[in-house]
């Protein structure tokens, strides 16, 4: 017996050393790099120049998706529709109407699906006519969507739900990933879970849920912004070591996993800028291949059109291998002195390097 439990002893001490050695091995050849450029992560950067929709100018822009020929964004509350172009196609939604939560593009059906207000879900057509209506069943005060996501014909969401204990009268809050129809019909649900970091200190905040897909396995997990940038490089080099045993495990548990990072394929990426806390910006990247990194304050700098520091790149995909992010004022001017009306926002559809 006591020869068993030696043996077991050795067997879980070698494992811990060469976990331990493999976290430290990475972090020796890991170069820093404090200041970054687009270019280091991006392929190629596509610039799409706005044209005024219907004559009113867009300034800003987010949720920006394809399809095809297609480009879809949110802009001040409408959701638009403009060509690879830029040249304004039509507008889907009324913000006099319908206040826009998120949406989805159904490929496969032509159609938007559309989350706005409160508790209702539209359907409309690319050409922007309104097919139907639906009135999700659910409490507002005790309920609310934190991420909308397509996968295949499945509408995936990040869900926040207070349950309140009858005897205690407590309030107690859980997340879940929960999959729909896309007639909006519940299917399934899934737990949301914590992943070993290799450190007690980290609780996931779950902050700006992205629902994402990892292209090396298919697993399926929640990317959140990490509110200890501090810690980002220890976390991701933790987690490289773990990848792809972290995201087997939470599978085989039908749970899904938050991770601090989300996966192009050859990077690692989190990036933060949406706070008044100028301590928790970070934009931070990890390249498997190079084992270089870069963590930076004040964002990435775009090296292709030279339109200044971006704040934050949004994934347009699950894969998260095409980002886009929005640029408008000087610095496009200076990129583009021939456009007509300069006042209007580019949209830059960058594609990551494999």
């Amino acid at each position: 017996m006591r020869r068993i439990f030696t043996i077991l002893f050795v067997t879980i001490l070698l494992v811990c050393i060469k976990q331990g050695y493999d976290t430290y091995m990475s972090a020796m050849y890991v170069t820093q790099r404090m200041t970054g450029v687009l270019s280091d992560i991006a392929e190629e950067v596509v610039a799409i120049p706005l044209q005024p929709a219907a004559g009113k100018r867009i300034v800003k822009a987010r949720y920006i998706r394809e399809d095809g020929h297609n480009l879809f964004l949110l802009s001040e509350g409408s959701l638009y529709r403009f060509n690879r172009k830029g040249d304004f196609i039509c507008r889907i939604t009324n913000p006099e109407c319908v206040e826009v939560a998120a949406y989805v593009v159904n490929s496969q059906e032509k159609q938007l699906i559309v989350l706005g207000n409160q508790n209702h879900v539209f359907y409309y057509t690319f050409d922007g006519q309104l097919l139907r209506e639906k009135e999700l069943d659910y409490s507002m005060d005790n309920q609310r969507f934190l991420s909308l996501a397509m996968y295949g014909d499945r509408i995936l969401t990040v869900e926040e739900n207070h349950l309140i204990d009858p005897d205690t009268q407590t309030i107690r809050v859980e997340k879940e990933v929960v999959s729909y129809s896309t007639s909006f019909e519940k299917i399934e649900s899934y737990k949301m879970a914590s992943v070993d970091l290799g450190r007690q200190s980290y609780l996931p905040i779950c902050l700006d849920p992205q629902i994402s897909v990892d292209p090396d396995t298919g697993c399926l997990y929640v990317y959140t912004p990490s509110m200890q940038p501090d810690y980002l490089l220890k976390d991701t080099l933790y987690l490289q070591t773990h990848w792809q045993e972290t995201l087997y495990a939470a599978a085989k548990n039908r749970s899904i996993p938050v991770l601090p990072v989300h996966s192009s394929g050859r990077f690692l990426l989190s990036s933060y800028q949406r706070s008044t806390d100028e301590s928790l910006h970070h934009s931070f990247c990890y390249d498997r291949r190079t084992r270089d990194y870069k963590q930076m304050t004040a964002g990435i700098k775009d090296d292709f059109y030279k339109t200044g520091t971006i704040a934050s790149l949004e994934a347009m995909d699950l894969l998260n291998q095409s980002y886009c992010f929005c640029q408008s004022g000087e610095n496009v001017k200076k990129a583009f002195p021939d456009r007509v009306d300069a006042e209007n926002a580019v949209v830059f559809i960058a594609r990551l390097k494999a």
